[in-house]
């Protein structure tokens, strides 16, 4: 069980501990795909409360990548999805790497369905609800207000990778060509720069001033040319 001083402060461990899962975040999955193909779930039970909460979840489950799943009772009475959604020993059996059980208390039927998941994570406000004794990490508290952060906490990682394979693609693709000076035979390096005149290391020869010139001898920028 996590158990830190806040909610936030569970939440934001819980999120790391599945960042640092072998769980691929960033392999999407479509909100309806089939259980038995899917990795990632989002599965939520009665704890939902109303199909406005469903509606929340299903958005929130679309936003990480994850399919929408759930307890028998919340798709058989309560509607929140399919039938052919729902997980458990009449139901469809989960084998993929995470299962989040939402406001679910974790009947014998219902765990029957997730026997071969990989990283199970139970949110209940009951903390003696059965579905924590099958869990490899809970939380007790509202799954309407767990849920959110923990999308929040994932998608801001998520977010900051990308931005960070953004950076790689477009430093690949910038042009690191040597260029000599016509005059002098200076050489300018763009992974050397020239910090002397104000030009920081990895700087390509087209992103330098058109006023610069030859630290050399002076010689103006039009007379370089690529080595």
């Amino acid at each position: 069980m996590i158990d830190e001083l806040t909610l936030q402060a569970s939440v934001k461990k819980l999120a790391h501990i599945i960042q640092e899962s072998k769980v691929n975040l960033n392999e999407k999955e479509g909100v309806d795909d089939p259980i038995a193909s899917s990795k990632k779930i989002l599965a939520i039970g009665q704890g939902t409360e109303t199909s406005k909460n469903a509606e929340k979840m299903r958005q929130f489950a679309e936003d990480l990548g994850f399919v929408l799943a759930g307890s028998r009772p919340a798709a058989e009475i309560h509607h929140f999805m399919d039938m052919d959604h729902y997980v458990g020993m009449s139901g469809q059996k989960f084998k993929g790497d995470l299962y989040i059980a939402a406001g679910i208390s974790g009947s014998k039927p219902h765990l029957k369905g997730i026997e071969d998941a990989g990283m199970v994570i139970a949110i209940n406000t009951d903390p003696n609800a059965p579905i924590f004794k099958h869990a490899d990490y809970g939380i007790v508290g509202d799954m309407n207000e767990v849920i959110p952060m923990l999308v929040n906490e994932l998608q801001s990682k998520d977010e900051a990778e990308q931005a960070n394979e953004s950076t790689k693609e477009n430093d690949s693709a910038k042009d690191m060509s040597l260029y000599q000076c016509l005059l002098c035979g200076y050489v300018y390096d763009p992974a050397i720069g020239d910090p002397e005149n104000g030009i920081a290391p990895g700087t390509p020869f087209q992103d330098l001033p058109e006023d610069w010139c030859c630290p050399m001898c002076g010689a103006a920028k039009a007379d370089f040319e690529k080595v």
